[in-house]
């Protein structure tokens, strides 16, 4: 059986990470979402969501029972120890929801693309480097980043701070990437950039087949 190469890919909010990975999902590469993960264990009745309402309380309830991500959204990123709560909870999960698909995608996959992806927006500050045969970096410059993420519906210069200052710096990033796409221009440079990153890894993947 082929071995496919693991990449995770990583980046600061607003960087551009969902604009890559839906392109390399479009080539064929098969992708594991941790936001979409995220999402999916706090669903009603799941370990996770017992684990938040016992924790945090029914206020942080909807009517159809499923969570309040608003609500509780803004009462952690403004209370650290309650983020810290929230996260015990929920990063363990995470983690071993995405290694268990990376295991059955490596088992059930065809041999191309010979990769897959998984998306991790906290793949540094949660120690995720260990996984990966190679780590994709989704960066643009601090300026950039900033006027993207307040066109952003809701988001506000107290939140996007909030945000920003929760996340690891550009440099801690770029210390751990094998691989950079930089997002500083238009779409279609960003979309040239994405072509090389794949070739390169086919051919890597296919030298490791």
């Amino acid at each position: 059986m082929a071995q496919l190469l693991n990449v995770g890919m990583t980046g600061g909010i607003a960087c551009g990470k969902s604009t890559v990975a839906q392109a390399l999902q479009a080539k064929g590469v098969y992708l594991i979402d941790a936001d979409k993960i995220a999402r999916e264990i706090v669903q009603p009745q799941q370990a996770a969501w017992h684990a938040i309402i016992e924790t945090f309380g029914e206020q942080y309830c909807l009517p159809s029972g499923e969570l309040n991500r608003h609500k509780l959204g803004q009462y952690v990123f403004a209370n650290p120890n309650a983020l810290a709560q929230l996260e015990a909870i929920t990063h363990p999960m995470i983690r071993q929801t995405i290694e268990q698909r990376m295991i059955q995608a490596q088992h059930n996959l065809p041999a191309t693309p010979p990769y897959l992806l998984v998306d991790i927006p906290l793949l540094i500050e949660k120690n995720y480097q260990t996984l990966f045969d190679r780590i994709l970096l989704i960066d643009c410059s601090a300026d950039i980043q900033w006027q993207r993420l307040l066109q952003r519906p809701t988001m506000t210069e107290a939140k996007a701070q909030q945000i920003l200052t929760a996340q690891t710096t550009r440099d801690k990033r770029f210390a751990f990437a094998t691989d950079v796409l930089e997002n500083n221009g238009t779409r279609s440079d960003l979309y040239q950039q994405i072509q090389t990153f794949h070739d390169t890894l086919c051919n890597l993947g296919l030298n490791k087949i």
